[in-house]
């Protein structure tokens, strides 16, 4: 790989140095045919993106390479309020179509017509969950389970952000649970399922939303093991954020390019969640989304490629942009069998 940095010896190129997510992105293009050069940050006060790669045809791909930090989260406000309703004028017209009559829940209404309140302030990423994971692994670490041989699964279905109350009243329930299936009782309303105890905390908010958690036991084990699951979907607050500052890390580049019109503006994304295997039910939409947020809000790249699986094979999801004043995006470069492309 080339090194732009050796064309300024007196910097302090600290901060060119490769991560190793822009290590995998780098050494997957070289294996594609392309020349990669790591281009200098530090050269100028300009925001330098990471890549400059050209194929054997001479043609220029300029790449930023991004890692959201928090890149899971559930919905903003606006876009929470409009699935909902979009959610709710879908029933509607399945039900004109099988000439029934419409049945929903009080809350199902509530949240159509926006009654119930959410918050962006308290709004759920995957850096709360964790955070929120790691306090139920300290308090029960610090109580008398600590020592149970049991291996515990927790499922978060609610992906509202804790607050601290909810989250001590929750722990504090776990553990008196487990006090009890440690003595050999079942706790009220749990069930065994061949080598499982299974229960389920339900706890009405002020709101009038539930936290619901599916809690799993499993006896077995040297001490106390805890896992915390969920599922929040894209962060797309982040994965915008990102996008937005790649395009103009990109954009600064082309001025210096001798025919920037027919430069390729890549920008490439590592999640930490499978893309592909969040969203294998609902891609169409997935494809939707990524247009509606990133390739129309972002008009200057030629396509984003989301990492899905960064060992070996290293695969990609690549979404291509329809419009017709950018450079496309060559699909060879992907053409890997693993990959997936979209439009195909």
């Amino acid at each position: 790989m080339k090194n732009e940095c050796v064309n300024f010896p007196e910097l302090n190129h600290q901060a060119c140095r490769l991560k190793p997510h822009e290590r995998i992105a780098a050494d997957y293009f070289e294996s594609r045919g392309l020349v990669v050069e790591r281009l200098c940050t530090v050269k100028s006060s300009e925001n330098t993106p990471d890549f400059r790669m050209v194929n054997d045809e001479g043609i220029v791909y300029i790449c930023e390479i991004k890692k959201p930090l928090s890149p899971m989260g559930n919905l903003t406000k606006q876009d929470w309020l409009y699935t909902n309703l979009a959610e709710f004028e879908q029933w509607k017209d399945e039900a004109k179509k099988q000439s029934a009559q419409l049945i929903v829940t009080v809350e199902q209404l509530k949240l159509a017509n926006g009654e119930i309140p959410y918050s962006d302030k308290v709004r759920n990423t995957d850096l709360k969950e964790k955070e929120n994971a790691n306090k139920i692994r300290k308090w029960t670490a610090e109580s008398v389970v600590a020592n149970f041989p049991v291996t515990v699964a927790i499922s978060r279905n609610d992906t509202f952000s804790w607050t601290e109350s909810e989250l001590k009243e929750f722990t504090n329930y776990l553990i008196e649970n487990l006090i009890l299936i440690g003595n050999g009782q079942m706790p009220n309303g749990w069930v065994v399922s061949l080598h499982t105890i299974n229960g389920n905390y339900k706890k009405k908010r002020k709101d009038g939303r539930y936290i619901q958690n599916q809690i799993q036991v499993v006896l077995g084990g040297e001490k106390l093991s805890l896992d915390v699951q969920y599922s929040l979907g894209m962060n797309w607050e982040a994965i915008e954020e990102n996008s937005r500052k790649a395009q103009k890390q990109i954009k600064s580049q082309l001025h210096h390019e001798t025919e920037p019109e027919k430069v390729i503006r890549l920008l490439v994304m590592f999640l930490e969640q499978d893309l592909y295997f969040q969203h294998f039910s609902e891609i169409d939409k997935l494809e939707m989304d990524i247009n509606r947020r990133i390739l129309q809000k972002f008009p200057e790249l030629s396509a984003v490629a989301f990492c899905t699986q960064p060992f070996s094979p290293i695969n990609f999801m690549v979404f291509h942009t329809s419009s017709g004043n950018i450079p496309s995006l060559p699909k060879n470069i992907f053409d890997d069998a693993h990959s997936l492309q979209f439009p195909k």
